[in-house]
This record gives structure tokens, sequence and C-alpha cells, in this order.
């Protein structure tokens, strides 16, 4: 087990705004790095759902 908690899809979510809103490519991309495909496709989905 990780000591780390798993970030909310809503954490995750929050994580890619900010990302994508500060234009820093280097961020965007560590952003990225650090969620699996299944945290970044739920909060994809969390986001266009628009709630």
């Amino acid at each position: 087990m990780p000591d780390q908690p798993q970030p909310t899809t809503e954490q995750v979510a929050q994580a890619i705004v900010d990302a994508a809103t500060s234009g820093d490519q280097a961020f965007t991309e560590t952003v990225a790095n650090s969620y699996t495909t299944e945290q970044l496709q739920a909060a994809h989905a969390y986001l266009t759902q628009g709630s």
C-alpha cells in the first residue's frame, strides 16, 4: 500500500484545470505523469459532464 492517499477524481480534475490554465507545458506534463490513465480518464469525464 502506498503511503500517499489516492487523490479524488475532483482533485485530479482540478490539477488538470490548473495546468491547462497556467499554459505551462512542463507543469502540464508533470500533472499528466502524476496520475494513472484511469485517473485522468475519470477526471476528463468529470470535467466534461459539466458538474
